[in-house]
């Protein structure tokens, strides 16, 4: 099962293929465990095939015990009978279960056993799958570089497919950790290509979330128009998708910007919009990050308002410069005082 972040390019089952592949299964174990070893591989041989033309996969529920033991029991007949092709895919299921329950270490085994697989008997697509899920771990473990490197010959794998998809579940995968590991203008370089592949496709919930990361780059980087522009981009599509934890991300980056122009009531009223839509949709950290940068707007309004009252009383006052300096509050703007704008839209797919 495709443990990969990104739109899933497979077909799903229809109800009479997935009755197909099932009977096929069920027989073929049967016809093993009474010892009629070669006309269950030849069942076997039948869904694989189906499933390799077809593009489709037997799905299983994860995390229990119940799900483990069977995939433990095809693991054990897929390999007395030779079938590479759903030894491959039985571990990658197993794996995808482990990563779940937080074991990365048993389902990284079983990632580079399904890899080896891979190349073995020279399943390219079933490969670059397999790479981004081990990428995935990787980066769970917080071993970014190395993690960095596999999602390179991913990319590579994805390009020599044509499978943009995937390419851009790479790429995106390759801007967050450069992200995290400080290399801006290098995650902005990938975020952009991300961009396009999402706009040819059509995939406007990326789409989104790209704009969103690369509004971020730009925030870092101090280029606040480039970036407000694509906030009210992503603000448009995230409307149109109605993604409301999106829309309220958008609204605090822009929030971030409009108080660092000094338009802070602006400011203020985004912020109470990004509040609303967490609230309502349950966010709760999300919301008390929110209303920690509304306190201190809301400090700054009241500030600027003290700063205009004196001035109405002091004409020496009228012209100068408003001292930011004299803000005790002033630096709680910096990065570890906002929520984490740079997002990874988290998309469980099957395949």
């Amino acid at each position: 099962m495709r443990y990969n972040e990104h739109l899933n390019s497979d077909m799903k089952c229809d109800d009479v293929t997935e009755k197909v592949l099932k009977s096929l299964m069920l027989q073929a174990k049967a016809l093993y465990w009474v010892g009629e070893r070669d006309k269950a591989k030849e069942l076997y041989m039948e869904k694989e095939r189906i499933c390799r033309e077809s593009g489709l996969h037997i799905f299983y529920p994860s995390g229990n015990q119940e799900t483990i033991n069977i995939l433990k029991e095809e693991e054990k007949i897929y390999r007395d009978l030779g079938l590479k092709d759903s030894l491959q895919e039985c571990l990658k299921n197993q794996a995808r279960i482990f990563y779940d329950m937080g074991k990365l270490e048993e389902a990284m085994k079983l990632f580079k056993e399904q890899e080896s697989i891979c190349r073995e008997v020279g399943l390219k697509d079933d490969l670059q799958i397999c790479l981004g899920n081990i990428a995935l771990t990787l980066s769970s473990m917080e071993r970014l570089k190395e993690a960095l490197l596999v999602l390179k010959e991913q990319e590579q794998i994805c390009r020599d497919l044509g499978s943009k998809v995937d390419l851009e579940y790479s790429l995106r995968q390759q801007a967050k950790i450069l992200y995290t590991l400080g290399n801006l203008q290098e995650a902005m370089g990938i975020l952009i290509e991300q961009e396009d592949i999402c706009r040819e496709l059509g995939l406007e919930d990326y789409l989104q979330v790209s704009l969103g990361n690369q509004a971020k780059i730009l925030q870092d980087l101090g280029k606040f128009e480039k970036s407000m522009k694509l906030y009210k981009e992503q603000e448009s599509i995230c409307r149109k998708l109605g993604l409301d934890e999106d829309l309220a991300l958008s609204f605090i980056g822009q929030s971030l910007l409009l108080a660092r122009s000094g338009n802070v009531e602006e400011a203020h009223r985004k912020a109470r919009d990004a509040l609303c839509l967490a609230e309502k949709g349950g966010l709760s950290q999300l919301a008390q990050e929110i209303r920690e940068i509304m306190d201190v707007i809301e400090l700054r309004i009241l500030l600027n308002k003290a700063v205009n009252a004196a001035g109405m009383h002091d004409g020496s006052m009228n012209n100068k410069p408003f001292n930011k300096k004299k803000l005790k509050d002033e630096n709680r703007f910096k990065e570890n005082k906002k929520p984490n704008l740079f997002r990874w839209k988290m998309r469980r797919n099957d395949g």
